[in-house]
């Protein structure tokens, strides 16, 4: 595992170069994230501490049957933190999190596990693993894994290496800005 975890970040260092445009960076990076932690989903967000405010930038997800097509978050709409569990709950942490579904309960704080279509509310995310995006050790964004199976366990080495993917994410949208 170790092995192909490398790979997968060298490889990534190696497509993450210059002059890649900051949607094709965070469409990469969301892909692969995903299919590195053999999840569900991933997005990507971007916090904006002076709104209080978090925006989905990109979201992959892997149609497998009976999965959600979306994740809760819409591109590009911010979500007040009043309003996103998730976000508070990392932002407060200052690590990573993971939020998992209780199907006996059904509040506000679980509503993430639902795709934002009203046509998939049959369908739902199990367990979600929130990591921090920083630069400077400031949370400049977040990114969500998701998985349909409630008992999915993120390991330590699925959190370490979802982090080591979340810096080269920081680092290639801050080559990006330049």
């Amino acid at each position: 595992r170790r092995l192909r975890e490398q790979a997968l970040i060298y490889e990534s260092n190696l497509l993450l170069g210059p002059n890649l445009e900051t949607d094709v960076i965070l469409k990469l990076m969301s892909q692969r994230i995903a299919e590195a932690l053999e999840a569900g989903a991933c997005v990507i967000c971007e916090v904006d501490n002076k709104a209080m405010a978090t925006t989905a930038l990109a979201e992959y997800v892997v149609h497998f049957p009976g999965s959600p097509w979306h994740t809760w978050r819409k591109i590009n709409e911010p979500i007040h933190m009043a309003k996103d569990p998730i976000g508070q709950q990392l932002i407060k942490a200052a690590r990573p999190i993971i939020g998992r579904a209780d199907p006996k309960k059904q509040n506000s704080d679980l509503m993430w596990q639902f795709s934002y279509s009203p046509s998939e509310r049959h369908t739902r995310w199990g367990v979600v693993l929130a990591v921090p995006l920083e630069k400077e050790k400031q949370i400049t964004g977040l990114i969500e894994i998701y998985d349909k199976n409630p008992k999915r366990n993120f390991s330590p080495d699925d959190i370490q290496l979802c982090r080591i993917m979340a810096s080269q994410t920081a680092l290639a949208l801050e080559r990006a800005k330049l």
